[in-house]
């Protein structure tokens, strides 16, 4: 998916993860380290994601290649209107994160 994501209305017990890791498994020498990075893929990514609660809503790619997860945990109906909410805008994100 090549989109970026919008800003998104979280509830309290909501939390969002956006982080960046390439969409194939991948293992490589991080440049600023030298040490050894992997990739999990996107299939190990979601699965591990699933795991502690969180569902992966959008993955993107930006001008510069890096591929992005944009998860969250938490209840996900969008229309509910009940409780406080928080409005989170995109951050952007570092190069190099791998999982």
């Amino acid at each position: 998916m090549n989109h970026e994501p919008s800003s998104m209305t979280l509830s309290d017990d909501e939390r969002r993860l956006l982080f960046t890791s390439p969409p194939e498994p991948a293992v490589w020498n991080d440049a600023m380290t030298g040490l050894e990075s992997r990739s999990l893929g996107g299939v190990e990514c979601r699965r591990a994601l699933a795991a502690v609660g969180l569902k992966v809503m959008s993955e993107y790619e930006d001008e510069g290649q890096n591929h992005y997860f944009d998860a969250i945990k938490g209840p996900t109906n969008r229309n509910r209107s009940t409780g406080p909410n928080k409005t989170l805008q995109p951050r952007a994100a570092r190069d190099g994160c791998g999982f």
